[in-house]
């Protein structure tokens, strides 16, 4: 499956925001795996991932997830997700990315989360499910 991917990122309360829209496969993961990395590594403030419009996403869209989680993690830079729900949300759960990424439901949240500063400088992570916040 070859899908397009768009990747548009900006700056927005004090995040660095990159939405993804589309499908994340064999064929777009290179592409994401480059502006992630550029990303992170440029960093000065946490990096938002919206993954609210992705509507399919391989093994090689998960190994892209996994190597910015590692990314970040050396920087270190808060690393979040945005919008994870549906398959995308049930395969973060079934290959544990969902432990290694706060996740939040919307932007708004995600956004206050941060401010606030709960659970340190990574923010509060909910569940995507219910927007429930994640026991620590």
């Amino acid at each position: 499956m070859t899908g397009t991917l768009s990747i548009r990122d900006r700056r927005l309360g004090g995040c660095h925001l990159v939405v993804l829209d589309g499908e994340i496969d064999l064929g777009s993961a290179p592409v994401l795996r480059s502006r992630l990395s550029a990303t992170i590594a440029l960093a000065e403030e946490p990096v938002l991932l919206d993954v609210s419009g992705v509507g399919f996403c391989d093994a090689a869209g998960l190994n892209v997830f996994a190597v910015a989680i590692k990314d970040a993690a050396a920087r270190p830079v808060p690393l979040h997700l945005v919008g994870l729900r549906g398959r995308l949300a049930n395969v973060f759960t079934l290959t544990g990315l969902d432990q290694a990424l706060p996740a939040h439901p919307d932007l708004r949240r995600a956004l206050r989360a941060l401010r606030a500063g709960a659970d340190g400088p990574h923010g509060a992570a909910v569940r995507p499910e219910d927007g429930r916040p994640v026991p620590g």
